[in-house]
């Protein structure tokens, strides 16, 4: 799905689906990855545009959950992608017990991936505050909560944000997570708010439907019923 010129949603996964975005520049950036299956599916989709996976210079990623990461190496290891992470997401992380328990059992059936990122395995870590060569100034925002170490992307010059997971538009309507695969959902109300106050036209989520249009009027309504 072309969402605006040079931007691009890839969704993979089927019913259980996850949303990874394709920024075309004169390089490529792949802002998550979905599951350990969706490299295919994320390898044809660029191939189908007319570039070469060998383009993609850049992965970020929002955090460190498998629907998320689950590509992630195996796209390393095919283009040579510099990885971004944030750091508060690289290492073991505290997941409640039925979050670790899910992950398990997606890791058995091969759908995730263990949910250790090691340093050695990221290029770029994170801390908030950057501007990442991207759209012209893609700035880093923590928006913590859903993990340690979740992240939002924004572009002050286009108007999106990414905000991985710390929304989602299932159902009809936009939510935030559930509150059983949260680390901590009252941070989560936080980096909500946080996000409400800028200044952004296009929503770009991690599960289900991006908004394209006064996405900012969207969110902060959302906020205001937290």
């Amino acid at each position: 799905m072309q969402i605006k010129p040079g931007l691009y949603q890839i969704t993979t996964g089927g019913i259980n689906s996850v949303n990874s975005f394709l920024i075309v520049e004169e390089k490529l950036t792949l802002i998550d990855t979905g599951f350990g299956h969706s490299f295919r599916q994320i390898i044809g989709f660029i191939r189908n545009i007319g570039r070469s996976e060998q383009e993609l210079s850049l992965i970020i990623i929002t955090h460190n959950h498998p629907d998320h990461t689950g590509s992630l190496f195996k796209l390393k290891q095919i283009t040579k992608a510099r990885v971004a992470v944030h750091q508060a997401d690289i290492g073991p992380l505290p997941y409640n017990s039925l979050t670790a328990s899910l992950i398990k059992s997606l890791n058995r059936i091969g759908i995730g991936r263990n949910m250790r990122l090691d340093t050695t395995e990221i290029d770029i870590p994170l801390y908030g505050g950057e501007v990442l060569p991207v759209f012209d100034g893609l700035e880093v925002i923590n928006t913590p909560g859903h993990t340690p170490g979740s992240i939002s992307l924004f572009s002050p010059k286009y108007k999106i944000i990414f905000v991985g997971d710390l929304i989602n538009n299932r159902y009809t309507r936009l939510r935030i997570p559930c509150r059983i695969i949260n680390y901590d959902t009252s941070t989560v109300k936080k980096s909500l708010r946080q996000i409400s106050n800028l200044d952004f036209d296009t929503l770009c989520i991690g599960h289900g439907k991006p908004i394209k249009h006064d996405a900012a009027f969207s969110v902060r309504k959302l906020a205001e019923t937290l």
